[in-house]
């Protein structure tokens, strides 16, 4: 897993819907159950802009494991031209209740043994795996996290949190 990171209210403004200026950490959500999620989910939606800031969100199948977010792309697309003039990205599940965006940097994951593992991987999400043989034109990125955000709906702002991790997670 993830390595544990300190969980934290995140600010919003005072007058934010029900917003208290120093409420307690009392509801905070738990890392663990947000670890939960993101290795339990199938489909991410993954966040990039180039380098003159223009933004771009896409789904992806990836996996969360303990290094971090993988995913792969071919290296024509948008989103790998965008990371490779700008790593920086941001991963979003699926669900608008029970919220989970986590921010990091990616990095170009390298070597025939890596898109294997990746390759493996995809095949059990439900992926067709390529044939012997057959060429593959994918790279594989991985997301360390730096920082992440995670509200409910129903308990929102209350349950608000914020937790960073430590700055060599892609800091």
């Amino acid at each position: 897993m993830t390595p544990e990171p300190a969980a934290e209210r995140a600010r919003i403004p005072a007058d934010y819907q029900g917003a208290e200026p120093g409420r307690s950490a009392v509801g905070l959500l738990t890392w663990r159950e947000a670890h939960r999620r993101l290795a339990g989910a199938r489909t991410y939606w993954v966040a990039t802009s180039s380098a003159d800031g223009r933004p771009l969100a896409r789904p992806f199948w990836g996996l969360w494991s303990a290094d971090g977010f993988l995913f792969a792309t071919q290296p024509a697309t948008r989103t790998a031209r965008n990371l490779e003039e700008n790593p920086r990205m941001q991963v979003n599940l699926e669900d608008g209740e029970e919220v989970l965006a986590v921010e990091g940097r990616a990095e170009r994951v390298g070597g025939e043994s890596s898109i294997d593992e990746w390759l493996e991987k995809y095949a059990a999400l439900g992926a067709r795996r390529p044939a012997e043989g057959e060429e593959v034109d994918r790279v594989v990125y991985r997301m360390r996290p730096r920082r992440a955000y995670g509200w409910t709906l129903a308990g929102f702002p209350g349950d608000l949190t914020r937790w960073n991790f430590d700055a060599e997670n892609g800091g």
